[in-house]
């Protein structure tokens, strides 16, 4: 389980995140709901132990983020909001195989992850192609399909649907499903309400603080609250 108490974080001497109280079960989809600038990189860049930790606590499976970075991120690994940001290969197959190829896994295991992979974001004709001269939305694909070769724990989504399709969001929903269904652990990021629907439970964030803690069950009642957190209505 991921535990945050009374965390304070950030970076240098300037605390970003302040107080910050959070739980993420294995099987549980959390969702992380905060205007931009209130907080929710500064709390994912955290649970990977790329922030200082002013006070509080902050542990993952037992293990302190604070002192035991190289473990954490056996554990965690996270989806950037632009997929450039994380992909560097030539070429999808090359990204896909990487994992695999560092734990050690024979020539045939990792074509046999990489083909699985493939299929699943829908790439399978394409592990060839250059990566670069992909969509976004094929980039933000291959990016989860990276995460899936990595095969981590707990999963960071950070605006998973943000610039995608009905075709890319239906596939990252689908995705994050077979997920929750494996047991993974997954933080959900959103400045948008709507894309946090599969959610057991949102924490509102602003200004780096926590402000709320809802029930997913009950995500259409803070709809009218949004604007006090810095938030637009959506169109429904």
């Amino acid at each position: 389980m991921v535990t945050l108490k009374n965390l304070t974080a950030g970076y240098e001497n300037a605390p970003i995140i302040q107080n910050i109280n959070m739980d993420i079960k294995e099987g549980e989809i959390v969702g992380l709901l905060g205007h931009n600038g209130s907080g929710k990189t500064t709390l994912a860049l955290t649970l990977l132990g790329f922030t200082k930790i002013f006070s509080g606590k902050a542990e993952i499976d037992g293990i302190d983020v604070k002192k035991e970075k190289r473990e954490i991120r056996k554990l965690v690994s996270m989806l950037m909001q632009v997929p450039d940001n994380q992909l560097f290969a030539r070429t999808i197959y090359e990204e896909l195989a990487i994992a695999p190829y560092k734990r050690g896994l024979s020539q045939t295991e990792i074509e046999d992850i990489v083909n699985t992979i493939a299929t699943q974001i829908g790439m399978k004709d394409k592990l060839h192609h250059s990566v670069h001269k992909l969509s976004f939305g094929q980039k933000k694909k291959v990016a989860m399909g990276v995460l899936l070769s990595i095969d981590p724990k707990y999963y960071i989504l950070d605006e998973p649907m943000a610039g995608l399709d009905f075709e890319g969001r239906s596939f990252m929903e689908k995705t994050i499903k077979e997920l929750k269904e494996r047991g993974k652990g997954i933080l959900l990021i959103s400045h948008d309400v709507l894309s946090l629907t599969l959610c057991h439970k949102i924490y509102i964030m602003k200004n780096g603080k926590v402000v709320e803690v809802v029930d997913g069950k009950n995500i259409k009642d803070i709809i009218p609250d949004l604007p006090q957190w810095g938030l637009y209505m959506p169109t429904l």
